[in-house]
């Protein structure tokens, strides 16, 4: 009896120990992490091979900033620049015309200097009413300015007679559509204007009653050839119609009495 209960004993201790050691499933598990870690190992090391092996972006050096080279203004600008546009002034002709404007720089700029002074005179004399005082020194400041017509004359010299004629044509084809802004002219009659205006060949004198006389029958010429029916009417000033104004109604004012009770 003994020994069967001995045997029955031990088989029941060797089936504990079967289920309940762990031995086992710690070795598989050590295994497992072991794995674990070489494959994570493995992919690291892998990452970093191809990082080693992308070229490393080169650094941009920075950029200078270039400092602007401003051009020179043309000093054939306005007036000047229309010129020499419509008249295709040759370069030899805008040299000179360069010169001329710088000269004539210089000179009102030397010219208001000089004139500031007698400016201020003058200032204090109109404050004061001296009337000869004023006289005088108007008289200075014109001796100063000189002949104002001498500026134009020396620009226009650089001109050929065909330039001339076209210069004064041109002004005479502004002038003309001034006049019939209100006209609203097409692009075929604006090129109308511009042939007879050229044509007419009429050129400022100086004479004021004079131009104003040859400039009116052009203007009457004009007129009569190119503009339309409707566009001499919309010419015409018509004065706008005074609208009624409504009678106000006086309303009688209430009097009051001495002791000041209405």
């Amino acid at each position: 009896m003994e020994n069967e209960d001995t045997a029955i004993y031990g088989a029941a201790a060797v089936s504990v120990t079967t289920n309940f050691a762990p031995e086992d499933d710690i070795v598989k598990m050590y295994k497992w992490l072991l794995c674990v870690v070489m494959a994570l190992t493995f992919t690291a090391g892998a990452a970093l091979a191809q990082d080693a092996d992308k070229p490393k972006k080169k650094k941009k050096p920075a950029r200078v900033k270039k400092a602007r080279v401003r051009k020179p203004k043309s000093l054939i600008r306005g007036e000047y620049a229309i010129m020499a546009s419509e008249l295709k002034l040759t370069d030899e002709q805008k040299t000179k015309l360069v010169e001329i404007i710088k000269t004539q720089g210089e000179a009102k700029k030397a010219l208001s200097e000089k004139a500031a002074p007698i400016k201020k005179e003058l200032a204090e004399a109109k404050k004061a009413k001296d009337k000869d005082k004023m006289k005088e020194l108007g008289a200075k400041l014109k001796e100063l300015r000189g002949d104002p017509k001498a500026d134009k004359a020396a620009i226009m010299a650089l001109l050929s007679d065909e330039q001339k004629t076209a210069w004064a044509g041109f002004n005479l084809y502004r002038n003309a559509c001034r006049k019939f802004g209100r006209a609203k002219l097409t692009d075929d009659q604006k090129q109308a204007i511009r042939e007879i205006c050229t044509k007419s060949g009429i050129k400022t004198t100086g004479d004021r009653k004079a131009d104003n006389a040859a400039l009116k029958n052009l203007i009457e010429k004009i007129s009569t050839e190119v503009l339309t029916d409707a566009q001499r009417e919309a010419l015409v000033k018509k004065p706008k119609p005074k609208k009624d104004k409504p009678v106000r109604e006086k309303k009688p004012r209430a009097k009051k009495n001495k002791g000041g009770e209405v």
